[in-house]
């Protein structure tokens, strides 16, 4: 059972609309939910992400980090030189964080400079931030999908 990230800006892609009614559908799919702050601040911004969230936490399809776990990992994450280095292309240390705490092998996001950042990291940041496909397109999803809902 594959465990999927997703950034909240995602619910304003249409051919995410019906990609997520398919993850939910699949059965196999769990979602990670961090809890911080900079997530519910984003979520505040589209009320489509945030019933999605309680959505799957209702049918019990939602994993939730360990708050405090993953708020450790994003400071630490945020005093990395080389994250400061890369800040043009490093500012969702949020996802880099719950990847960390719950080990998450896919992340939705249309932010392309997510996996940019993630090769700046390498090799100077602890591997566990760094193991996830992003999957920023549609066409990324379908070359993707098997492997998501196995």
């Amino acid at each position: 059972m594959a465990r999927v990230a997703i950034d909240p800006h995602m619910f304003g892609e249409l051919w995410f609309n019906v990609a997520v009614d398919e993850l939910i559908k699949s059965g196999s799919v769990r979602f990670a939910y961090s809890g911080i702050p900079k997530e519910g601040m984003e979520l505040s911004k589209r009320r489509d992400a945030m019933r999605f969230f309680k959505q799957v936490g209702d049918i019990k399809r939602r994993d939730d980090a360990h708050e405090e776990t993953c708020r450790r990992f994003w400071e630490a994450l945020l005093i990395e030189p080389a994250w400061d280095r890369h800040k043009k292309v490093c500012d969702d240390a949020h996802l880099f964080s719950l990847v960390r705490t719950l080990p998450t092998e896919f992340v939705f996001s249309k932010d392309i400079r997510i996996a940019k950042c993630r090769d700046c990291l390498n090799g100077k940041v602890e591997a566990g931030y760094l193991r996830f496909a992003l999957i920023s397109s549609e066409a990324l999803f379908r070359k993707r999908k098997k492997d998501i809902m196995s």
